[in-house]
């Protein structure tokens, strides 16, 4: 039998770049005897993802040890405070495997998981922390060969679809080798953390044997006790299908009200709420009515998870053509037009919506029948360079965003609204989000800062221009208002108080393990903030435009172990990393869709977080006593509020907010957070 020596593995694999299953784990199950895995949380559907014979596994005398933790509820976390209790856990396992039986496949992965464990082929064991929050969230898998060679890994993946498919979260994980000298130390590392676990002598961990009454539950659904034969049931309900996550109700709802309003509308649902794969249904759905299917999103970022998610929900079903962000094929002759109407096998086209927008492009995909178009982050397309992709006659249309609206710029919602018929009640909602447990709970603290005396003068001054051009321009908001309004807001954005405020902030409150994100403003503050923390020995990562090439390498590390990243802009669409525990706002923005996208970055669910914090900086400009100071003080209360509005533990936040609003006499009960005088229509941004 050949090795683990024999493959040729990678240092590292990452989603995005990687195929996690088909390169990593697939080889090395194959090579292996046996595998030992500590993970925050489990699912059999995993079985299904990594499509390979377990039987033979089995047969050859392979063995598993999985360690992990089930979705323990807070009634279940204070029952096993209060002492454990086999039922607290068994519940808790129980609402999972409820979960895993509730369609054709997932009952045959859960079959699967039962014949396993029956013929202890499988044995699971359920760890938590008894003293603490109830979540176990190590990360660590060692394979062993028939000669003792060992390759391990550690990383952010949990043994779950989501985790591993490259369709849902940013998961990356470092690989070791026993017979390299440096490998062999983090493998001997590994090892031993294995078992102390295993042996429930791991400090601050309670390790238990699978609960009795769960077992019970699980035999109840297994419907093969033989490993053989629940290898074939899988294999009947797999074979030319790729495993899928079960919708949920406002997911069905959505494509439900989609149909019904003749395939369009916009799906206006919060960060984490799992709109692509909504998306990813309504796609399937135009599929089988024999329709070419393009896809539009705005970066070459979110070209390559949508690439990898479509991958992961059709298979090699469906043939994906790129477009834009390096990818040319297109331009060959008649491949696009093809591509689209050509209906001997299905087809995607996924297009950057700066090349979705050139002339090229409409040209090819004109008079095409039978198209459906799905929008990604739908608000830019409303641009006025990137609304032309709204000439294309598709007759079934879907918008995806949280913020769909346009702020500042009237014209292209109504243009965005017109083409896709409006939004598909109801929306789903941040709250809703929170309230359902797809986001996690957070706190939100305010802190007020100043502008020193020099940038409160040239904050007055800019203030006293825009009012003169005003005048002039008879209240309406011409280009030089606009400009005037860009510069006082820099004032406020590159605020020198901020750079101290987040140097204090996180050196009281950052501990090793979490993950901050700081938003700064502009490369000047970032550098700025960047040193001050250097100097208070904090450690920094960069993910911005400037920081090619090191920004993945930072991306992966902080996805993996926390840390403390610096970003501009970029991390407020297409990259999701459940890890981030904490956020800091130095980037100060009215903008509606900004702020709440990065609110969203924050609150996406992780088993090493329970509540999240978001620390928000609030600039005061100076005294109120000029209509334009005292209207931008309005709007960043009112902004502030919208924030801690479904906040847990927010009355600190309010009240704090309520004294400064009656300081500057102001009245927040008007709602909303801009009226859109100051803010400025959203440009392109991507470029081909």
């Amino acid at each position: 039998m050949p090795g683990l020596q024999d493959l040729e593995l990678q240092l590292r694999y990452s989603t995005g770049q990687d195929d996690l299953v088909g390169e990593f784990f697939q080889p090395c199950l194959t090579h292996s005897q046996r595998y030992d895995r500590a993970v925050g949380y489990f699912s059999s559907t995993f079985y299904v993802l990594i499509r390979m014979p377990l039987a033979e596994f089995a047969d050859r005398g392979g063995r598993m040890r999985i360690v992990c933790s089930p979705h323990l509820s807070p009634e279940d976390i204070e029952a096993i405070r209060q002492g454990y209790d086999e039922r607290g856990v068994g519940e808790a396992l129980n609402r999972e495997l409820d979960e895993m039986s509730s369609d054709e496949v997932s009952r045959a992965a859960a079959t699967m998981l039962g014949a396993l464990i029956s013929k202890n082929v499988v044995e699971m064991k359920i760890a938590f922390n008894r003293n603490n929050t109830g979540l176990f969230h190590d990360k660590v898998g060692i394979f062993t060969d028939a000669f003792d060679d060992c390759v391990s890994f550690t990383g952010s993946a949990n043994e779950t679809w989501s985790a591993w498919s490259g369709l849902a979260n940013h998961e990356s994980f470092h690989v070791h080798r026993s017979w390299t000298a440096e490998g062999g130390e983090h493998v001997a590392a590994d090892v031993a953390s294995f078992e102390r676990l295993w042996s429930n002598t791991e400090n601050g961990v309670e390790v238990i044997d699978f609960p009795d009454v769960a077992l019970e539950r699980l035999k109840a659904i297994t419907e093969h006790d033989d490993v053989a034969a629940a290898q074939e049931a899988l294999d009947r309900q797999i074979v030319g299908r790729t495993v899928r996550p079960t919708l949920r109700d406002h997911q069905k709802d959505a494509i439900s009200g989609w149909i019904k309003a003749d395939y369009r509308g916009i799906f206006e649902h919060a960060t984490g709420s799992g709109k692509t794969i909504t998306a990813l249904n309504c796609i399937n759905l135009a599929l089988k009515d024999d329709r070419g299917v393009l896809v539009v999103v705005p970066s070459r970022q979110l070209l390559r998870q949508w690439a990898l998610g479509l991958r992961a929900f059709f298979g090699d079903c469906v043939s994906v053509l790129l477009a834009g962000g390096g990818h040319n094929a297109w331009k060959q002759g008649s491949v696009l037009r093809g591509w689209l109407s050509e209906r001997d096998k299905p087809r995607v086209v996924l297009a950057v919506m700066a090349t979705a927008c050139s002339e090229d492009f409409l040209n090819r995909t004109s008079d095409i029948e039978r198209l459906c178009l799905v929008a990604d982050e739908v608000h830019r397309i409303g641009s006025p360079t990137q609304q032309r992709i709204l000439t294309i006659a598709a007759e079934w249309r879907l918008g995806l965003s949280a913020t769909w609206e346009r702020e500042g710029d009237t014209a292209g919602t109504d243009l965005i609204q017109n083409y896709f018929g409006g939004v598909i009640e109801p929306p789903y909602t941040l709250a809703d989000a929170i309230r359902d447990g797809h986001l996690c709970d957070y706190r939100y603290f305010v802190h007020q800062v100043t502008l020193d005396d020099d940038e409160r003068n040239e904050w007055r001054e800019i203030s006293k221009q825009i009012g003169r051009s005003i005048a002039r321009a008879r209240g309406e908001m011409d280009e030089p208002v606009k400009r005037l309004l860009i510069k006082r807001a820099r004032v406020i954005k590159s605020a020198r108080a901020k750079v101290s405020l987040t140097a204090d902030l996180l050196q009281e409150r950052y501990e090793p393990g979490q993950a901050w994100l700081v938003y700064c403003d502009g490369i000047v503050q970032l550098e700025a903030v960047r040193d001050a923390l250097h100097e208070r020995d904090i450690r920094t990562m960069e993910f911005h435009t400037q920081a090619v090439g090191a920004a993945d390498v930072d991306l992966s590390e902080f996805a993996d172990r926390g840390g403390v990243m610096l970003s501009i802009n970029c991390l407020d669409e297409g990259v999701d990393i459940p890890r981030i525990s904490h956020a800091l706002i130095l980037a100060s923005s009215t903008t509606r869709r900004e702020f709440i996208q990065r609110r969203g970055r924050v609150l996406r669910q992780h088993d090493t977080k329970v509540l999240a914090e978001i620390h928000d900086a609030l600039v005061v400009p100076g005294d109120s006593d000029d209509a334009e100071t005292a209207t931008f003080i309005r709007r960043e209360v009112a902004r502030a509020i919208e924030f801690s509005g479904p906040a847990t533990s927010s009355q600190e936040a309010e009240v704090q907010l309520r004294m400064l609003a009656q300081k500057y006499d102001l009245d927040i009960t008007l709602g909303g957070v801009a009226d859109g005088s100051d803010v400025i229509a959203e440009e392109d941004g991507e470029t081909e």
